[in-house]
């Protein structure tokens, strides 16, 4: 009853999934930093447009992370704004902690 599973779809799907996750799991912080720093370059090229080129990319970061936080609330059943706003609060506290301790 064993057989060789190789050239069957489940052998093919196999060998297939573990490239696909790796892109997947690759190409997604890449994409996120790109939005996150395009104000940067934006800033760089076109001065006169954003005048404050770090806080724009740091609302964009947070504005990031909140939406994470809703796709997460929705995959996992629970109310999208709270976890949204969960997210959003946790990114908060974060970025405050390492503030301070950059201070120190």
């Amino acid at each position: 009853m064993i057989a060789d599973l190789q050239q069957s779809a489940h052998g093919q799907a196999a060998r297939l999934m573990p490239f696909i996750v790796a892109m997947v799991n690759g190409m997604s912080p890449f994409i996120f930093a790109l939005i996150i720093i395009t104000p940067l370059g934006v800033a760089h090229q076109y001065p006169w447009l954003i005048s404050y080129p770090l806080e724009t990319a740091a609302t964009v970061a947070f504005i990031l992370i909140f939406f994470l936080g809703v796709f997460i609330g929705k995959i996992s059943g629970g109310f999208w704004l709270w976890a949204g706003l969960r997210a959003l609060l946790i990114a908060l506290i974060t970025s405050l902690l390492i503030y301070v301790v950059g201070l120190v």
